[in-house]
């Protein structure tokens, strides 16, 4: 027996229409779901924390300091380091390279770049250490990435150079 092509019109049209119900509820649904999302979010207004009809917004710190906890090498001024010596700062919070802020004396370019994780800095000297100590102030406008600045500058100093060189080996006889 064969299909009555009056029958397979009807449950082609019957298809095609179920499917166009579907595709307009899901739609509508998606919507519905999108808007609900939208206003019931929380906005961050960048005027301040105050916006028209609402009370000023006050964001509290996870933390209620930010501080170094290591430098590496650690601070030795009675040890020779390389002029190229890298220097590695970790805080208790993570923060940048766009968040540190310092000054050198003697006056060097430096090089920051973020560490192996969030929380540590690394410096480099753009050419080299100067011969002697260096000083390297962290300033208190350091800051973590939760806007958390320093109390105060961290100074940390550094003894650079190059290794003297003897002519002949110690201990031997020319």
């Amino acid at each position: 027996m064969g299909r009555c092509p009056f029958m397979v019109l009807q449950l082609t049209m019957f298809n095609k229409k179920n499917l166009i119900y579907f595709i307009f509820f899901f739609l509508t649904t998606l919507l519905i779901y999108f808007l609900m999302q939208l206003f019931t979010q929380q906005k961050n207004i960048p005027t301040g924390g105050i916006s028209p009809n609402t009370s000023p917004t006050i964001s509290i710190p996870v933390s209620s300091s930010f501080s170094i906890l290591e430098i590496v090498p650690r601070e030795d001024i009675s040890i020779l380091r390389d002029v190229s010596q890298p220097i590695e700062v970790t805080f208790n919070e993570n923060t940048s390279p766009q968040n540190f802020f310092y000054k050198t004396d003697p006056s060097t370019k430096l090089i920051i770049k973020q560490g192996k994780d969030a929380k540590s800095i690394f410096i480099y000297p753009e050419l080299k250490w100067e011969d002697g100590v260096n000083q390297i102030t962290i300033l208190p406008e350091t800051h973590s990435a939760t806007g958390i600045a320093l109390k105060n500058s961290v100074i940390y100093k550094i003894l650079t150079g190059l290794p003297k060189q003897e002519i002949y080996p110690p201990g031997v006889d020319y």
